[in-house]
């Protein structure tokens, strides 16, 4: 066990860990940690057997916190997590409190370390997921929270950056079909950033959830019609041919054949219209 508390104080001593420790809720375990790096103050945690009451000692008080009903043989079981969530450089506490779509989905409740009250305190989750946040990981290059979670067929993607210590929504991440580019199973992200007062700073379709270039794909069809809006019935004004680069700019809402484009013309410059790729 000392062994295993020395291997935790390096890890977390190198800005709290790049990944967040694993703690299996299905079996009982105990572990001491730094509450930042270089302080010699801790956190002691303690689970007990078929417990649902997360133990944590620290050096001016002691405090308990609810673990969720993983820990009753659900395959595979939750675990506590800990990082810094909020990167504000004191260790965090993720809870696991649900559980969906047969383990593909967690859902967590993440508690910050408060220096003033010595203690830790519930994080409020803006938005979606009753208060939790699901399948959460850290990125120190962004400072942001992700969060991941399937819906029906796709998946959603909800992150989240922090302001006077409080977490916003910036970034949003939805995954759609994308047909008529020759390629198998093609699949795209809507992505739209938000700033800390909830305005839209940015929108684009991606290849990956939390990417920043616009998505592009080459014409396969010998003769591809361009058409003013995504309608049958509009006469087309141009087209493309096979080999040409379009940047994908979106997605008809209600018929995801048409797809909105951009092209870059010799002759005219950059042109936006749509094609119909069933």
């Amino acid at each position: 066990m000392r062994g295993l508390s020395v291997v935790l104080f390096l890890l977390l001593g190198l800005g709290l860990g790049q990944k967040p420790l694993q703690y299996p809720v299905d079996r009982p375990f105990g572990a001491s940690l730094p509450l930042r790096s270089g302080s010699a103050a801790r956190v002691e945690l303690s689970l007990k057997p078929s417990s649902h009451t997360l133990e944590l000692r620290l050096s001016k008080r002691t405090q308990s916190l609810t673990v969720g009903t993983l820990s009753d043989g659900f395959s595979p079981p939750g675990a506590v997590l800990a990082a810094d969530f909020n990167f504000d450089g004191w260790l965090d506490l993720a809870l696991p409190m649900a559980t969906g779509y047969r383990g593909v989905n967690f859902f967590y409740e993440i508690y910050f370390y408060d220096p003033l009250s010595r203690g830790y305190a519930l994080l409020r989750v803006p938005g979606e997921y009753d208060g939790q946040f699901c399948n959460p990981e850290v990125s120190w290059g962004e400072k942001a929270l992700l969060t991941s979670c399937k819906t029906g067929p796709s998946y959603a993607y909800a992150d989240y950056k922090f302001a006077a210590g409080q977490p916003y929504l910036y970034r949003t991440s939805q995954l759609y079909p994308l047909s008529g580019f020759g390629r198998k199973d093609d699949l795209i992200f809507y992505i739209r950033t938000f700033n800390a007062k909830g305005q839209l700073m940015r929108e684009l379709w991606s290849d990956g959830p939390r990417q920043t270039q616009v998505a592009s794909r080459v014409v396969v069809q010998p003769r591809l019609p361009l058409y003013p809006s995504p309608d049958p019935k509009v006469a087309p004004n141009g087209y493309l041919v096979r080999g040409d680069r379009v940047e994908i700019l979106g997605l008809n809402a209600s018929d995801y054949a048409w797809v909105k484009v951009a092209y870059q013309s010799r002759a005219v410059g950059r042109i936006v219209r749509w094609v119909h790729v069933p």
